[in-house]
């Protein structure tokens, strides 16, 4: 596809705008668009601005944010010193304790992230097959007892053999 703007060179910007609810799309090169004043290129981010911009993000309700924003002027991690405030100024903690002493404000961009705040990265293929039983057996153990305590007894003795399997070792 060629630019529609100089209809010259390939076009490799997408551009879409927004206005009142109308969408608008150009297809333009990068000569073009660096000349269009309405688009502003930008040097690439790093990590920690990035973080930092996440920081100040709002999280649900407005009234718990604004006591979440009280909370935060206040904390300090013990080990460094280094405040809850400057570590959204730099995106970068002070020591490895710095997690920890932070750990309640940082679980909700985390999980925003990654979806999670429990890591599952990739692991090598002789410690993975005996991770993923552990991890299997735990979620087993959950629903026993949850299958229990809602005397859902027939589903129990189920999740009670798979767990025996697993034991066992038949699946490994």
């Amino acid at each position: 596809m060629l630019c529609e703007r100089c209809g010259n060179n390939p076009a490799s910007v997408h551009v879409t705008h927004i206005n009142n609810g109308e969408k608008t799309e150009m297809y333009l090169c990068e000569q073009c668009a660096k000349e269009t004043e309405s688009i502003h290129f930008q040097t690439p981010i790093s990590f920690q601005d990035f973080l930092t911009g996440l920081l100040d993000m709002p999280f649900g309700n407005t009234e718990k944010y604004k006591n979440y924003i009280d909370q935060k002027e206040v904390l300090q991690c013990q080990n460094c010193k280094m405040t809850y405030d400057e570590f959204r100024k730099t995106g970068r903690f002070g020591c490895a304790e710095c997690y920890s002493a932070f750990y309640k404000q940082l679980t909700p961009i985390i999980k925003k992230l990654h979806g999670n705040n429990i890591h599952t990265g990739k692991l090598p293929n002789r410690a993975a097959g005996e991770l993923k039983v552990k991890r299997e057996l735990e979620m087993l153990r959950k629903e026993l007892k949850k299958a229990i305590e809602m005397e859902e007894y027939e589903k129990a003795a189920s999740l009670r053999d798979r767990i025996r399997a697993l034991e066992g070792g038949e699946n490994r």
